[in-house]
């Protein structure tokens, strides 16, 4: 699903000129490693378009929210505080619900073979 973007300028254009510094966000999914120095990577938005990148790029410039070191246990009022405050950082976020025994065989009990 391609990432939503807000198109309303983030600057005054009328301010362009020679000097001035930009920056951006942008999304890449690994598709393949082509060798020890390279990747081939995919964006969002053009999933038929494949780009080289430098593996140093990616250890030194970018984030990954799926390779880390821990995992954590918090609140969640704490994972949304996160969640509103992430901006452009990348992280997972996974949610474990409790069963509850009860519910679940009830479900069972009442499901029929044609719902399947």
């Amino acid at each position: 699903m391609p990432l939503k973007t807000d198109y309303k300028n983030r600057w005054l254009a009328s301010k362009l000129q020679v000097g001035n510094w930009f920056s951006s966000s942008q999304y890449f999914k690994i598709k393949s490693v082509t060798d020890k120095d390279n990747c081939q990577v995919i964006k969002p938005d053009e999933p038929t378009k494949e780009l080289t990148m430098s593996r140093d790029i990616l250890v030194h410039e970018m984030n990954s929210g799926t390779l880390f070191d821990k995992t954590e246990k918090i609140p969640r009022t704490e994972i949304v505080n996160h969640m509103i405050n992430a901006r452009e950082c990348a992280f997972t976020v996974n949610f474990h619900k409790m069963l509850d025994d009860k519910y679940v065989q009830e479900v069972l009990t009442d499901a029929k073979k044609e719902s399947f």
